[in-house]
């Protein structure tokens, strides 16, 4: 049973990339900085972003879920200047995905956020 599971993160580790590695040393950066991680998600994708927000924090690294229709209806407040974004989509190209990326440009700590977009199709619009 071990061996499948060492198996396991052996493919994952073999899977993961220069972009992952990137990723992580941003979010490291903004939680160094005082900052916390905002995770977003939207269908399949919540329970997901829900989860890493509530791991995190039980962690110790500052971090909330934003649902995509509510950061559309005021909770955009959410952000603060220094903050990382962790998107997550399947397809890179939901609607509501899509219409958030305009909002979280034009929210006042856009210059000084970090945006990290995890998808699975290669050509996604994220």
């Amino acid at each position: 049973m071990l061996d499948v599971e060492i198996e396991g993160l052996h493919k994952v580790r073999d899977s993961l990339d220069g972009h992952f590695t990137n990723a992580i040393t941003l979010i490291l950066a903004a939680l160094e900085g005082g900052h916390k991680i905002v995770v977003t998600g939207v269908g399949k994708n919540i329970p997901i972003g829900q989860k890493i927000a509530a791991t995190l924090t039980s962690t110790g690294s500052p971090a909330v879920f934003l649902h995509p229709s509510d950061a559309m209806h005021g909770e955009l407040g959410i952000l603060a200047d220094g903050d990382a974004v962790l998107a997550l989509s399947y397809s890179g190209e939901s609607e509501e995905m899509m219409n958030l990326m305009p909002a979280l440009k034009r929210a006042a700590c856009f210059h000084h956020r970090t945006d990290l977009f995890f998808h699975q199709l290669p050509r996604a619009a994220l």
